[in-house]
């Protein structure tokens, strides 16, 4: 049946990677292992079913929630729909909802009898998906702990609270559906690597940055390598696009297919400074502090031409004021779900605006679509060019981000 939305009341972040999920070749579960196990399952709608086993001796009540809600099409941009579906009513055609419109869908689990351990079973189609736990109604949800959230092990790191796994693609039950294949590890392709530093920021403290090192990255090359830096949405850290948007896997595919020259990425924690919005500060920050660290501590460009910048819902809005104060230290600037169109672009140096290029990524059904929708607007009356790609999905991480980036990664950056 359908169902009516629900306002998120929960902090999400979400886990890069497969940790504790587990790909297998039958639909049947021989023993209750904790954890989410994917198989393919010729009954199922998709061709996959994912089983969740979680063990509590104590529990009266474990409630399964994660990005497990689709759409359908038909509604206007920047739209978000009053009915959605759960995973029991997907249809070929559906997308993906994220937590950003609708909160998460909620399952019941039922307790395996004779044993502690709960359990569920649902079908889905292919994508990178979150999900947690709730027991007896608790105000905190609870990561898997058999599929444990990322965690930042820099000094001043943060970490994310909800576990992560994958659902490959079926091409003949998901027909008309996003093939979210790219955004998925691939067993023959090279994996760089992902890891945390620490510097010290704008206030003497000490911060923490994500740092991607593509595969085969040599420290003593000749040729310096290119390096985008990200900011996270609203609430985020230096974790949030590595396990949410898995920008470093995208990477690795992308690369691997030779489509994308091997690029360092730097993420950073811009919440500390007054949740993200004190724009000022963050930009000094990143101009002063982190792209110095950067380029002292790896080899990367130090010219513009070898800088990308971009940001997702509040991190879209960080980079649309980058733009507006710094056009020519980025060759790129990159602005997913996420805008601030407030400035008047017409007092601005236009030549300078002119120069780099713009790409925004936004959502079907995304609640901030006229936030980019308007800056685009001063753009065109400026004659400023831009690129935009509009996917199938909300304000969210589980569909329209990873399919934006994806997209200004293989035909935008350092093209």
């Amino acid at each position: 049946m359908n169902v009516t939305r629900k306002i998120n009341k929960f902090g999400i972040a979400v886990l890069f990677g497969l940790f504790g999920a587990v790909l297998t070749g039958s639909a049947a579960m021989a023993d209750f292992t904790p954890g989410v196990t994917v198989t393919e399952d010729t009954n199922s709608p998709t061709g996959y079913t994912a089983t969740f086993v979680y063990e509590d001796a104590d529990a009266s009540e474990v409630k399964l929630l994660g990005t497990f809600s689709f759409y359908t099409r038909g509604y206007g941009i920047g739209v978000v729909p009053e009915t959605f579906y759960g995973p029991d009513e997907w249809k070929a055609g559906m997308f993906r909802a994220g937590f950003g419109d609708i909160g998460p869908w909620e399952g019941i689990m039922e307790r395996e009898e004779g044993t502690d351990y709960w359990t569920i079973s649902i079908p889905l189609p292919s994508g990178h998906y979150e999900y947690f736990y709730n027991v007896d109604g608790a105000e905190e949800n609870l990561e898997d702990p058999a599929n444990p959230a990322m965690v930042s092990d820099a000094e001043s790191g943060g970490t994310t609270r909800t576990s992560m796994f994958d659902v490959p693609y079926n091409a003949e039950k998901q027909t008309g559906s996003v093939d979210f294949s790219f955004v998925l590890p691939r067993a023959e392709t090279e994996k760089g690597e992902v890891s945390f530093v620490n510097y010290e920021d704008i206030n003497g403290d000490t911060q923490a940055l994500g740092i991607y090192l593509p595969s085969g990255y040599d420290a003593e090359a000749e040729k310096p390598y290119k390096v985008l830096y990200l900011c996270h949405g609203m609430g985020g850290n230096e974790v949030e696009l590595f396990d949410h948007a898995s920008v470093n896997v995208i990477f690795d595919n992308l690369i691997a297919d030779g489509e994308l020259e091997p690029t360092l990425i730097v993420t950073m924690n811009n919440s500390v400074y007054e949740g993200g919005r004190a724009y000022d500060t963050v930009i000094r920050n990143l101009m002063e502090c982190i792209v110095p660290y950067v380029e002292k501590n790896y080899n990367v460009a130090t010219d513009p031409s070898g800088r990308a910048v971009g940001g997702t819902s509040m991190g879209g809005m960080t980079t649309s004021n980058i733009y507006y104060t710094h056009p020519d230290e980025f060759s790129y600037f990159f602005l997913n779900i996420g805008a601030d169109p407030s400035t008047d672009m017409s007092t601005l140096d236009l030549k300078k605006l002119q120069s780099p290029k713009v790409v925004f990524g936004g959502g079907l059904y995304d609640i901030l679509y006229n936030r980019y929708r308007d800056m685009m607007a001063n753009m065109d009356e400026l004659e400023i060019p831009y690129t935009f790609y509009l996917a199938d999905g909300g304000h969210d991480y589980a569909s329209t981000v990873p399919q934006t980036l994806y997209l200004f990664a293989k035909n935008n950056l350092w093209k």
